[in-house]
């Protein structure tokens, strides 16, 4: 309830040790709590013996009522007088509480009380007129104007101007969209569309019947020949001259005499089936490189039975009759093609001495060199490989390499081959050994770079 104009309220005083500590003006009635804890009380001494919450004053019937117990000193005026607390227990003004005693006080009552090392005094007193809040004058006050530079506001007004400007010019004009007529010219549309290939002309051949076997038709099938067209002068004459070789090649072979017969059948004639009798003589007539033999020289391997001494090219062979030529039966029986001996091709072993080219930090160059004879018989190995390619393979390869110095050991960073007189990747199959060494220790003083040589040569 808040207070009216002329209401006495209660004020408080909070003395410690002899000190006033706070002052308090309650200008409403309402239960006013003392004790250490923070949240609960109004008067609040943290560093005391005052418990954590008790309640010192109380409202009742509109008037406030004091609380306390017999441990409690202190005195009240009640309007007669002065009165210990002692004596309003002993006197029976004082009502038993659950938490001890309790008494009302008059409008104009006043008093003291100790609570251990703490006094409370109060008293009834006229409410003073509420302080106003403190209000800056008007020539102190600010605004969001007065707070702005003027030249950044005088910029900021002339860059809104301008932009709002622009924009509302471009929305206001109406421009105007010229129709363009996308068409292509004549000669373009005459280049771009291909002529219809016209078609050859089909030739029709008369077949009339005969004592011949009969010969199933096929329809015609294109072949590239049509395209010959569209070839150009050089493709052209390649493909006359590629016709000439290979009737060069007929004419001088044995493919004008397969078709030849004679009396014994075979698979040739199988296959030949349809194709016509033509006597050797008839082959041969225009061949360049088949030449007759003379009466009394001995003939080929191949002869048939007519006599060798006989004028002209002599009888014709079937091919089931070459059984009877020379060698014939020999070879029936398997012809040894003796053995192919693989040449064993052998390296001289490397010598690996101690590098003497180290740059960066500071490492044995005995151990690395006792590290790279651990993988000699791999080193070597690449070397023979390529050998057994090439025998005459040999020449210096030069390894560069890093040795890093992080961690209590030392590990191979990087390996490239610098120098590869040897080739065929034996700089790079080295570089890799290089890389997998292990049980080197870690380089002092940093990094250590190495350019270490090989020589390989083949064995005698």
């Amino acid at each position: 309830m808040s207070s009216q104009s002329g209401q006495k309220v209660l004020r408080i005083g909070l003395i410690q040790n002899g000190k006033i500590i706070e002052e308090r003006l309650m200008r409403s009635m309402k239960p006013v709590t003392i004790g250490s804890a923070l949240e609960k009380n109004e008067l609040v001494v943290p560093a005391s013996d005052l418990p954590k919450s008790m309640t010192v004053f109380d409202v009742s019937n509109g008037r406030y009522v004091l609380h306390f117990t017999s441990k409690m000193s202190g005195r009240v005026s009640l309007g007669d007088g002065v009165v210990p607390l002692e004596e309003l227990i002993s006197k029976g003004k004082a009502k038993k509480t659950a938490q001890g005693f309790s008494v009302e006080l008059p409008p104009n009552g006043r008093g003291k009380v100790v609570i251990g090392e703490v006094t409370l005094l109060f008293q009834f007193v006229t409410a003073p007129a509420a302080r106003p809040k403190p209000v800056l004058p008007a020539s102190m006050r600010g605004g969001w104007g007065r707070g702005m530079d003027r030249a950044l506001g005088l910029i900021i007004l002339l860059s809104a101007i301008l932009q709002i400007g622009f924009v509302v010019y471009l929305e206001t004009q109406h421009f105007l969209i010229e129709d363009i007529e996308y068409v292509f010219p004549t000669r373009f549309v005459q280049i771009s569309v291909d002529k219809d290939e016209e078609e050859p002309p089909k030739v029709e051949v008369e077949v009339t019947d005969g004592d011949g076997p009969s010969v199933e038709t096929e329809e015609p099938v294109a072949t590239k020949s049509e395209d010959k067209g569209k070839e150009s002068p050089e493709e052209m004459a390649e493909d006359r001259a590629r016709e000439r070789t290979m009737k060069a090649v007929e004419d001088k072979t044995l493919l004008r005499v397969l078709g030849a017969k004679g009396e014994g059948g075979s698979v040739v004639d199988t296959l030949l089936n349809g194709v016509g009798n033509i006597s050797a003589e008839e082959a041969f007539a225009n061949s360049t490189g088949v030449q007759h033999a003379e009466a009394g020289v001995e003939r080929s391997g191949i002869r048939g039975k007519g006599s060798p001494d006989g004028d002209g090219v002599g009888a014709r062979a079937g091919i089931d009759e070459l059984g009877a030529m020379k060698g014939a039966k020999k070879a029936q029986g398997g012809v040894d093609t003796g053995q192919i001996a693989e040449r064993q091709v052998k390296a001289r072993p490397i010598k690996i001495q101690d590098p003497n080219d180290m740059a960066g930090g500071t490492l044995d160059n005995k151990t690395v060199s006792t590290a790279i004879r651990r993988r000699q018989a791999a080193i070597q190995a690449c070397y023979e490989r390529e050998l057994r390619r090439n025998h005459q393979a040999g020449g210096r390869v030069v390894i560069n390499f890093t040795i890093s110095a992080r961690g209590s050991r030392g590990a191979v960073t990087q390996a490239k081959a610098v120098v590869d007189d040897v080739g065929g990747g034996v700089g790079q199959c080295v570089a890799n050994e290089i890389q997998n060494l292990r049980g080197l220790p870690a380089p002092d003083g940093g990094d250590v770079i190495i350019n270490m040589p090989f020589v390989f040569q083949p064995g005698q």
